[in-house]
C-alpha cells in the first residue's frame, strides 16, 4: 500500500545524515588541538608559544591568501578592494560578508586562527 510520502523518504535521510557534519567538525577540532598539544615538544613558554604562532603563520597565510584570491577570481570580484582587505586580515565575519560565489569561504579564517592558536 502506498500512503504517498515515499518520495520523501530519501530526502529525510539525506537531511538526517547531514545534521551529523557539525558533530565531525567540532570532532576535528578537538582532536586537532589534542594532536597538535602531544606533538610540540617544546615545554610552555611565552617564547615557545610565539615561535609557534610564527611558525604556523609562515605556513599558512601564504595558502590562506592564494584561496582567497581564487574564490575572488572566480566571483568576479576585485581583488584589491576593502572586501579582499578584509578577508585577508581575517574579518569577513566582523566587519562585511562573505563574497557570494564562496560561501564557505567564512570557515577559512576561523579554520586558519585554530590551527596558529591551538598552542
Amino acid at each position: 500500500m502506498r500512503t504517498g510520502n515515499e518520495s520523501y523518504f530519501p530526502g529525510y535521510i539525506a537531511a538526517f545524515i547531514a545534521n551529523f557534519g557539525s558533530i565531525g567538525v567540532l570532532l576535528f577540532f578537538v582532536l586537532s588541538g589534542f594532536v597538535i598539544g602531544k606533538t610540540t615538544k617544546e615545554p610552555f613558554s611565552a617564547l615557545a608559544a610565539r615561535n609557534y604562532i610564527a611558525r604556523r603563520m609562515i605556513r599558512l597565510y601564504p595558502i590562506y591568501l592564494v584561496a582567497i584570491a581564487a574564490s575572488f577570481l572566480v566571483a568576479g570580484e576585485p581583488l584589491w578592494s576593502k572586501s579582499f582587505l578584509v578577508h585577508a586580515t581575517f574579518m569577513e565575519t566582523w566587519l562585511g560578508p562573505t563574497i557570494s560565489m564562496n560561501l564557505p569561504l567564512w570557515t577559512l579564517h576561523m579554520e586558519f586562527m585554530f590551527m596558529c592558536c591551538s598552542c
